[in-house]
């Protein structure tokens, strides 16, 4: 695989669609509510559009995997797309937003990019080849527990669980110097690997939403885990990543409790995950 090339694809077509995203940036979009409080807007679908036609020009046989539509099977290189990232942000004229694109083989992401417009922040990794940002290389740091900046995300799409969540959150608040929720974390997991955060970690996310951002982690130099320290974070959607000794620490709260709301986390991922593919 010429990752190379994958990569130039991947960094072109988000800079194309970061253009488009931005142009409807501040102005009255046409949105439409796809699940409860959960919206698409005519950016989202026109930054899709474009993504989809630069990657099928240079790589018309590869499988598309997308917010909004498209399906993801192991074995096969596919691209996974999320066109617009942080679209409530948006919609309210919150500047914290992106484009993300990964590609990955065998279920593994070896490409990702991450875009912020509104900033002009290009993350990009390849797998074995470092994290960089706007070409400055990314290297993670150790950071003292007391010291940390952590950034989390609400569990929006398992809601019941906010219970769950909250009870992780008020042990990890205690113990760490600040607690951010951004609402983006493809931008939460770019940010991680640049040293803004120590550590992020979220419930009941999609492919989408940590493909990208999971590589450039890794490649920093740090740890991605599931919510059990396993590596299934790509389909089951809960997702531990950062420094070391942060993750430890998040992974040794999250295991003194219900393993019961794990389960019906992953259950939830993988239901939708087989929806978008039917």
């Amino acid at each position: 695989m010429r990752t190379d090339k994958y990569l130039y694809v991947a960094k072109l077509a988000a800079l194309e669609a970061g253009a488009v995203v931005r142009r409807y940036f501040g102005n009255s979009v046409d949105k439409e509510e796809k699940t409860p409080r959960d919206y698409v807007t005519e950016a989202d679908r026109e930054s899709e559009k474009l993504i989809i036609g630069i990657i099928k020009s240079f790589f018309p046989q590869d499988t598309i995997f997308t917010e909004e539509g498209g399906f993801f099977q192991r074995g096969e290189i596919v691209w996974v797309i999320d066109p617009l990232d942080g679209t409530n942000n948006f919609i309210n004229g919150l500047r914290f937003y992106s484009v993300s694109i990964a590609v990955c083989i065998d279920g593994k992401p070896y490409v990702g990019v991450v875009y912020l417009p509104e900033y002009q922040e290009m993350f990009y990794a390849i797998r074995g080849e470092g994290a960089y940002c706007n070409g400055t290389c990314l290297k993670i740091k150790e950071n003292r527990l007391e010291d940390s900046f952590i950034a989390t995300g609400f569990p929006f799409h398992v809601r019941e669980e906010i219970d769950f969540y909250l009870t992780i959150f008020k042990e990890v608040f205690r113990k760490v110097r600040a607690i951010r929720r951004m609402g983006a974390a493809t931008i939460d997991l770019a940010y991680t690997a640049k040293g803004v955060f120590d550590g992020f970690f979220e419930f009941g996310l999609f492919p989408w939403d940590v493909a990208a951002g999971s590589l450039l982690v890794e490649e920093a130099g740090g740890v991605v885990t599931d919510l059990r320290g396993e590596d299934s974070f790509l389909y089951s959607g809960n997702i531990v990543a950062g420094k070391y000794n942060i993750v430890k620490f998040l992974l040794d709260i999250i295991a003194r409790y219900d393993k019961g709301s794990l389960d019906r986390i992953d259950r939830y991922v993988v239901d939708r995950s087989k929806k978008l593919r039917s």
